[in-house]
């Protein structure tokens, strides 16, 4: 007689994982910053930061084989900041029954710009002493004072400061600065500023002073006068 031996080939495909690894420095990481997975056969997978758990993503089941982790870096920005990214695009081999890795960090770095007060003085005495004229300069919080002792050729800078800082400047004594000399209405003794990436915003103050003046009567009278 004729025996039949039936013979049956299963084949499960090798798989690993993935684990993705984010850091950031300077700022945190967006949660609706998107990081895409390609792979072979085709294998495409976008996740979210939101999907990480202290900072880490691992995908399981993964066929063998080359993997790159690509993050979106526009959905990654910060206002204000500047984003270095290092590793974006990297590559890792998923082998069998392990575990690949990759790392991905941000840096991110905060924009600055600075502030430039001017100071002009018009129809001051040549001796006048100018260099206890005060300034407070507020930042929106806080209230730094300076004189114009501090200034250089006419002008005070203050730099690295955040985009987006208002400042504003006021002098608290120009009225009573020159003994004899009165501020005139058309001076500017306060002025404000908002800081730009990369930019030098700029104050200009102006004082103009008109010496005080008065009058001088002489009477005369006269006694045993012919």
């Amino acid at each position: 007689g004729t025996a039949t031996v039936t013979l049956t080939n299963t084949y499960t495909q090798d798989v690993g994982s993935l684990e993705i690894t984010k850091t950031a420095s300077g700022n945190t990481v967006p949660a609706d910053t998107a990081f895409t997975i390609t792979g072979p056969d085709n294998y495409s997978k976008t996740v979210k930061y939101s999907e990480f758990i202290e900072g880490k993503c691992t995908l399981n089941n993964l066929a063998v084989g080359e993997y790159t982790v690509s993050e979106d870096t526009a959905t990654a920005a910060v206002e204000n900041y500047t984003l270095t990214v290092t590793g974006n695009g990297a590559t890792a081999a998923v082998t069998k029954d392990a575990t690949a890795s990759l790392t991905i960090a941000n840096t991110y770095t905060q924009d600055v710009g600075s502030l430039k007060i001017t100071k002009t003085f018009e129809g001051t005495p040549a001796d006048a002493d100018l260099s206890g004229l005060s300034f407070t300069i507020n930042d929106g919080t806080t209230d730094t004072v300076v004189t114009y002792a501090a200034f250089t050729d006419g002008a005070y800078t203050i730099a690295n400061i955040p985009v987006g800082t208002t400042y504003t400047v006021t002098e608290t004594n120009a009225g009573t600065l020159i003994a004899n000399y009165s501020l005139s209405a058309d001076s500017v003794t306060e002025g404000t500023a908002t800081i730009a990436k990369d930019e030098e915003a700029i104050i200009e103050l102006t004082n103009k002073y008109t010496q005080d003046v008065g009058s001088l009567k002489i009477t005369k009278t006269f006694e045993g006068t012919p």
